[in-house]
């Protein structure tokens, strides 16, 4: 039987490494993405042709669906991702990264799979409870939702946890609950000025239209952080012109100037068109 279910093993691992590749047009992107990426691919291959275990052809071709993963090709990173868990069922990293891609995708049933499955591997990830949280959330099911986070704020304070349990008890008409969730939130972070205009909505629905006027005034664009060491590794693979606008405006959105100009040259360099 061990014998059988090694085999099978091997056959999943070979088959994944005969797949091909997913070829994503890259002839609209800007120079030095697409030279990223075609190096990507190459390394792609040559790791996979020198993989000696499931796990580095896991790696190989979880280390492309990245590639493409950081600079927006979300089709063919949920590819490679398929491949990366297929050979490695049991690699969380890959899972989380599927999670994600198929989210942005708009395929919410594999991303909330996805996300559970990384749960199931490893019960105390994070991240991943806080994603599925906010995935619940967005698909209308705020009370599974606010049991996650609760218990992500029982083990420290977080003003993403928390504003995200004062959005699922908002969907619950929680008013003074809600309230109370994103105030402690702003206490933590207040310079996550969209905040405020949820706050308003709280202490409108909780009686207080002061108050409610009073955070309406402040509301702003900037969402609180939540600390993702994952897909921190995935945004430093970028060449994506968009993410560096995208990084400059939130830098100037905090006031971050020296960091804002650093990001927008970059976008510049990278396509000077």
């Amino acid at each position: 039987m061990k014998r059988l279910f090694l085999l099978a093993v091997m056959l999943v691992a070979g088959c994944a490494a005969d797949a091909p590749a997913p070829q994503p047009d890259l002839s609209y992107l800007a120079e030095g993405v697409r030279s990223a990426l075609l190096e990507a691919q190459d390394r792609s291959r040559e790791a996979l042709a020198a993989a000696r275990s499931a796990a580095e052809e896991a790696d190989a071709w979880g280390e492309l669906g990245r590639a493409y993963h950081a600079n927006h090709l979300v089709a063919a990173a949920a590819e490679s991702y398929r491949q990366a868990t297929s050979v490695a069922p049991g690699s969380q990293r890959w899972h989380y990264y599927l999670a994600h891609v198929e989210r942005d995708r708009g395929n919410l049933d594999a991303a909330e799979s996805a996300f559970r499955r990384v749960i199931e591997l490893e019960p105390g990830n994070r991240p991943a409870a806080y994603h599925l949280a906010q995935l619940l959330i967005d698909r209308g099911k705020p009370e599974p939702a606010t049991e996650l986070l609760r218990e992500l704020d029982s083990q420290g304070r977080d003003a993403a946890v928390l504003a995200a349990i004062g959005r699922a008890l908002l969907m619950q008409g929680h008013y003074s609950d809600a309230a109370s969730a994103l105030e402690r939130a702003l206490a933590l972070q207040p310079q996550a000025t969209r905040l405020h205009q949820q706050a308003a909505m709280a202490w409108r629905g909780a009686g207080d239209r002061e108050r409610a006027a009073a955070h309406l005034a402040r509301a702003g664009e900037t969402d609180p952080g939540f600390d993702d060491p994952l897909i921190r590794e995935l945004a430093s693979l970028s060449v994506s012109v968009e993410l560096y606008i995208d990084r400059g405006r939130a830098a100037l959105a905090r006031g971050d100037f020296r960091s804002a100009e650093h990001n927008f040259r970059a976008a510049v360099e990278l396509d000077p068109g």
